[in-house]
């Protein structure tokens, strides 16, 4: 999103300013690097960025679950892959989309609450920055996003249930943690379940929840997870997978592969190689 006043009227813009947050808080790789990296992670990883990052600091001002966080961008990539694409500007979209996860788990949020922490959160480095009042301009950025919201509904088919990885990631890690009792310190297996739930949350920053099915995403966050903090290979945590989710690890395992490298390559781009850094929670 770029950085441009709101407008007015029935010509209403909304700003843009997600791209210019980003930069601020994301270490910058070298040129050279930051390319080899893009070319691992492939563009259409990197251009949702800034929309479900605004998504998610937007969702963390109203104090809304992280699954309500994770819904809303899934939302938002299963538009992004809809033939309604590039027809909603940007924060409108979010905004949109944000209101209806929220109401979809019955955890609604007023329609003005989510407007005005969207408009503050696209406003926050601007110095002139005013809160928003109930006037002319907000009725019709009001109505603007409820038609987008009918909008993503269309979209979306009006399927705004289906299956949870959530819940799968959380079954495959106790049923782990059940049978690898003796072959895994409860410290580890904590930590392995924090940083588990950690991939996921990033994994719906990026369109992984549209390319596969809602076990078989559990079951990568958690082999990247244990990728991550070096989980020995005595484990044989990739085999006991296969058992919980054969699709994922025996069935087409060169895609599994292929994301978790994405996925992988994901956060050396983001910590510039420091991945480390990932687990200081």
């Amino acid at each position: 999103m770029d950085s441009e006043e709101l407008g007015s009227g029935s010509g209403l813009q909304i700003a843009k300013s997600c791209d210019k947050t980003i930069a601020g808080a994301t270490p910058v790789p070298s040129a050279t690097h930051e390319q080899s990296l893009r070319s691992r992670i492939g563009e259409n990883f990197i251009q949702a960025l800034p929309d479900t990052r605004f998504i998610a600091r937007v969702a963390q001002r109203l104090e809304l679950p992280a699954i309500i966080t994770m819904l809303a961008q899934s939302f938002y990539h299963r538009f992004q892959a809809s033939s309604s694409a590039g027809e909603v500007e940007a924060s409108l979209l979010c905004m949109a989309i944000l209101y209806l996860a929220a109401k979809t788990e019955d955890t609604p949020r007023d329609l003005r609450d989510v407007i005005t922490t969207g408009h503050a959160e696209l406003h926050k480095y601007d110095t002139s920055f005013e809160v928003m009042h109930i006037d002319e301009y907000y009725r019709d950025l009001r109505d603007s996003v409820i038609s987008v919201e009918q909008l993503v509904l269309r979209a979306l088919q009006f399927d705004v249930g289906g299956d949870r990885p959530q819940m799968f990631l959380l079954t495959f890690l106790h049923s782990f943690e059940r049978d690898a009792a003796e072959r895994i310190a409860p410290p580890q297996m904590t930590q392995l379940t924090r940083v588990a739930w950690a991939v996921l949350n990033d994994a719906f920053h990026v369109p992984l929840c549209v390319a596969m099915a809602a076990d078989e995403l559990a079951v990568l966050c958690i082999h990247v997870a244990a990728v991550l903090l070096d989980v020995p290979s005595a484990l044989h945590l990739r085999e006991y997978l296969a058992k919980l989710c054969p699709s994922a690890c025996t069935g087409n395992p060169a895609v599994v592969d292929r994301y978790g490298e994405q996925l992988l390559a994901f956060y050396d781009y983001k910590t510039q190689g420091n991945r480390q850094s990932l687990l200081l929670l």
